[in-house]
């Protein structure tokens, strides 16, 4: 079974398609009528056959069927599944528009996941005619937007508390306890009593001189 398609897409391209209820010849000089139907239409229909909002909607649905078809055979069903609704999204509105050659490089990148380079391989697609058209710029533009939009964003591993770049708290240092007082050492025993009979025997003989 087919992935849905995404209202997304039916929106993006109505939008820039356009309601047209009367057959007409767009920029690329192709029988055109309603939201850029042309599988139905025949040169001669122009300025002729006409159709309702409602018929072009339904035309609308039908037509995104054909253009998810060639979407998946430019790229597999896998690599569809991978992408997210916008960028289904803008890859259908691109394929409504423009189809879906199989060598574009486009698909390329699409297939090696290289999905920044698709808005740049979008915006190559911006001629009709043999020339550049304004409409087309703007479209694609619109489309390159959705894409990016699309993009899934990088997975983000969640961080514990302590790994994130704020170093841990430090806690403050223990106190040091305090140092037992160091008694001061004791004079040797007899020690003052012998430097005191040393003065007075000094003194004696001293007082002994003078006499």
């Amino acid at each position: 079974m087919s992935r849905p398609i995404p209202q997304e897409a039916l929106k993006i391209t109505a939008k820039w398609e356009g309601f047209r209820a009367t057959a007409y010849f767009c920029p690329a000089d192709v029988a055109t009528i309603g939201y850029g139907h042309t599988k139905t239409v025949r040169p001669s229909d122009v300025g002729h056959k006409t159709i309702t909002e409602a018929e072009a909607r339904e035309l609308l649905a039908s037509d995104m069927l054909v253009a998810q078809e060639a979407l998946l055979r430019a790229i597999t069903r896998e690599q569809v599944e991978r992408l997210s609704d916008k960028q289904y999204a803008a890859l259908l509105s691109f394929v409504f528009n423009v189809g879906a050659g199989l060598d574009w490089t486009i698909w390329k990148k699409i297939k090696a996941q290289d999905d920044a380079a698709v808005p740049e391989q979008l915006m190559r697609f911006v001629n009709a005619g043999g020339r550049r058209l304004e409409g087309l710029v703007r479209r694609r533009t619109d489309e390159a937007t959705l894409w990016r939009a699309g993009m899934l964003p990088t997975a983000v591993v969640e961080e514990t508390p302590n790994s994130s770049n704020t170093p841990p708290p430090v806690a403050p240092p223990a106190p040091t306890p305090p140092r037992p007082p160091v008694p001061a050492p004791n004079p040797t025993p007899g020690f003052g009593a012998a430097l005191a009979a040393l003065l007075n025997a000094l003194l004696a003989l001293f007082d002994k001189k003078r006499r």
